[in-house]
């Protein structure tokens, strides 16, 4: 008697460990075939309005990007886009006042690299209507710039790099019912950091002067659509980063390929 309940407790242990096993593995299976990939180009106008010096002065940073993307998404809504490019900037003007000669620096086109990406869940899709979260982060590594300074009887130059960040986060909401394309609204927190570091050399006079920067608007409003055509799709969006002072705007494309 004894040998047929330990012949049937093995027997049973085996049949729900192989029968949760399979579940396991279907499951798995099931769950990792849902996630689909596409890769891509995008584009993005940004213009920001910065200070530094506690508010004292303000200007504006205009910046345009170029980048690859690789996109993740899965059936449950979750969109996992990272990115990598290159970046074209212009800062308006920025003052410096701690360095043996006061600069006003007007600064032309200035290149870099640009790291980020953005990661999106649509939570729920209700009578043609999704809703869900967003977030962005962009991080700016620009490259080592120098200028010479005109009118000195020695020779005198000017060596600068950029270094920011700007990251988005907020709900998004989809119109989910339209055919080929899907219209969408994203808004929310936009802060932008960035630092400035501006080196001085006259003969063998030499200083650096870094400017801790801050975008002066916080709040950001995106609106665009994303056009379905084939396994192609393109995303356009115009940004809006209202302030007391007034509005900057941006744009954004995006073409990417699904497979």
């Amino acid at each position: 008697m004894k040998k047929v309940l330990i012949i049937l407790l093995i027997s049973g242990i085996t049949f729900f460990s192989t029968a949760g096993f399979l579940a396991s593995a279907s499951l798995l299976t099931a769950y990792t075939s849902k996630i689909n990939y596409a890769t891509g180009l995008g584009y993005r106008f940004l213009n920001r309005t910065i200070t530094w010096d506690d508010n004292e002065y303000s200007s504006s940073v205009k910046a345009s990007l170029l980048t690859a993307q690789f996109s993740f998404s899965t059936d449950y809504g979750v969109t996992l886009t990272p990115l990598v490019g290159v970046v074209f900037q212009n800062f308006d003007h920025l003052v410096f006042r701690q360095l043996p000669l006061s600069v006003e620096l007007e600064v032309g086109n200035m290149s870099g690299w640009v790291f980020g990406g953005n990661l999106s869940w649509q939570a729920i899709d209700y009578s043609g209507i999704g809703g869900g979260l967003k977030g962005e982060f962009l991080y700016i590594l620009g490259t080592t710039n120098n200028w010479s300074i005109p009118g000195l009887a020695v020779e005198g130059k000017l060596t600068g790099k950029p270094t920011w960040w700007e990251a988005r986060v907020g709900p998004l909401v989809t119109l989910t019912s339209l055919d080929n394309f899907t219209p969408f609204l994203w808004t929310g927190y936009s802060p932008w950091r960035g630092n400035f570091s501006l080196e001085e050399t006259i003969e063998s006079l030499n200083r650096t002067e870094e400017k801790e920067l801050q975008g002066k608007s916080h709040i950001f409003i995106t609106l665009g659509s994303v056009f379905n055509i084939s396994a192609f799709r393109a995303k356009l969006g115009v940004d809006f980063y209202p302030g007391k002072d007034g509005l900057d705007m941006g744009a954004t494309l995006q073409i990417l390929y699904s497979f």
